[in-house]
């Protein structure tokens, strides 16, 4: 996974979602848990009254639906339906959000895969949770550059979620560590040097 940080320098800055735990990407499918993020949102509602949950994207109408529903269940008036947002207003969405959140459950997509919108995330210098499936635990340490919790516990997820609110400050220092990644691991003008390598390393 590559990430252009240039996308995330330079956004409009409002104070309407500084107070947002935010999400991006397709709902469908449960693929990046958004109804995992939901119980574990609404499992600290009362404890941090002026937080919301910004969700941006969609899916099938049922499974929208179905979504929607589920939120204004166990989390009625918290939860922001924002819809499909174009690629070029996803920054300004992500930049002014208080943290960045991704609760993929357990599945062969989430074991094999490393999300683009991780690098995105990270870009943005914002606080990111995400569950440790996948390669995320090669490149992510938990509470040193990323918040990392086990997949399939939202109870865990919504702990560390009031963690990172209670400690906000040392979640924006962490971020930066985080952030640091996108500028070599994750930054594709670094990784078109080692592919060239890579592939003289084969020339005769």
């Amino acid at each position: 996974m590559t990430v252009d940080v240039d996308r995330f320098k330079n956004v409009d800055r409002t104070d309407e979602y500084s107070n947002c735990i935010t999400y991006c990407g397709y709902m469908g499918g449960n693929k990046d848990g958004v109804k995992n993020l939901i119980e574990a949102f609404s499992l600290i509602q009362e404890q941090h009254p002026s937080i919301q949950l910004l969700l941006l994207g969609t899916a099938t109408d049922s499974e929208f639906k179905e979504i929607v529903d589920y939120a204004n269940a166990i989390a009625p008036n918290r939860v922001i339906f924002k819809g499909q947002v174009s690629r070029d207003e996803i920054p300004f969405y992500l930049v002014n959000s208080k943290i960045l959140a991704l609760a993929r459950p357990s599945s062969l997509q989430s074991s094999g895969g490393f999300p683009t919108k991780l690098g995105e995330y990270l870009s943005t210098k914002k606080p990111v949770i995400v569950t440790a499936v996948g390669d995320i635990p090669k490149y992510l340490k938990s509470r040193e550059n990323a918040f990392l919790v086990a997949p399939d516990d939202n109870s865990l997820f919504a702990n560390e979620l009031s963690y990172m609110l209670n400690n906000y400050d040392k979640a924006l220092a962490i971020a930066t560590k985080g952030y640091d990644l996108t500028l070599s691991v994750f930054n594709y003008r670094q990784q078109s040097v080692n592919l060239r390598a890579f592939l003289k390393a084969f020339k005769k």
